[in-house]
C-alpha cells in the first residue's frame, strides 16, 4: 500500500486529489495538512511513502520544505503537484530532492502515473515541461542562482507586479521583511529598480508573459 501525505492549503484540491485515488486500491491519503510547518511535525511522527507538496504554502513554502526535509535527511519521496510552471522552480525542486513535478492541470491518470514512478524511486516530469526544462538549463548557472529560495520567490511575485504588502501577506511576513528581500536582490542582481526586476525576469525566462 502507497500512503500518501497531501500538502496543500486548498480544501477543494485536496478533495480533488482524494477522489481521484480513491479508485486505486494500493493508494491510500493517510492524512493532509495545509502548511508548511505541519509538513515537517507530521513526518517527523508518522510514516509515509510519499508527500504530494504544493509550492505555494502558507508558514512555510515548499522550497522551505524540501529544504529542511534533506537538512533532517527524512525518508520521503516528494512528487511537487503546483500551479506553478516556472522553470526556476522546477529545476530548484529537483535540486532539492524531489522526485517528480506535475502541475495542478494534470488531475487524473497523470497524477497516478507519477505517483507510481516516484514511489518506484523513478523521477516523473511530463513531457511537455521536460522540454521547456531543457532548453531552459542554459539559465541554470546563471547569476540568480545566487539568490536564495526566498528571494528567488520575492522577485518572481515583483516581476509579475505585486506589491510589498501583497507579497508580505502572501508570505505571511512583515512589509519590513519583504522590502530587505528586495534589497539584496537589487545589489545582487546589479539592479536598480522594480522596472529593472521586471525587464530581468522577462530576459531569463522567469515570468511567461
Amino acid at each position: 500500500m502507497i500512503e500518501i501525505l497531501i500538502a496543500d492549503d486548498h480544501p477543494l484540491i485536496r478533495e480533488g486529489i482524494k477522489g481521484i485515488l480513491k479508485k486505486c486500491q494500493d493508494i491510500i491519503v493517510k492524512k493532509e495538512v495545509d502548511n508548511g510547518i505541519d509538513v515537517i511535525k507530521e513526518l517527523k511522527k508518522e510514516h509515509y511513502d510519499i508527500l504530494l507538496l504544493d509550492i505555494s504554502l502558507p508558514k512555510r513554502n515548499g522550497l522551505e520544505v524540501l529544504e529542511e526535509i534533506k537538512k533532517r535527511n527524512i525518508n520521503i519521496k516528494v512528487l511537487i503537484l503546483s500551479i506553478h510552471k516556472n522553470k526556476e522552480y522546477i529545476i530548484r525542486t529537483f535540486e532539492l530532492g524531489a522526485l517528480g513535478y506535475i502541475t495542478k492541470e494534470s488531475f487524473g491518470d497523470e497524477l497516478i502515473k507519477a505517483i507510481r514512478y516516484v514511489y518506484s524511486s523513478e523521477k516523473y516530469i511530463p513531457l511537455n515541461i521536460a522540454e521547456e526544462i531543457v532548453n531552459f538549463v542554459e539559465y541554470k548557472y546563471n547569476i540568480q542562482k545566487n539568490l536564495s529560495n526566498r528571494e528567488l520567490q520575492v522577485l518572481i511575485n515583483i516581476a509579475i507586479g505585486k506589491s510589498i504588502k501583497e507579497i508580505a501577506n502572501e508570505l505571511i511576513l512583515s512589509e519590513k521583511t519583504i522590502s530587505t528581500y528586495r534589497n539584496r536582490i537589487l545589489k545582487k542582481l546589479n539592479l536598480k529598480n522594480n522596472a529593472e526586476i521586471i525587464y530581468y525576469a522577462i530576459k531569463n525566462k522567469l515570468i511567461n508573459i
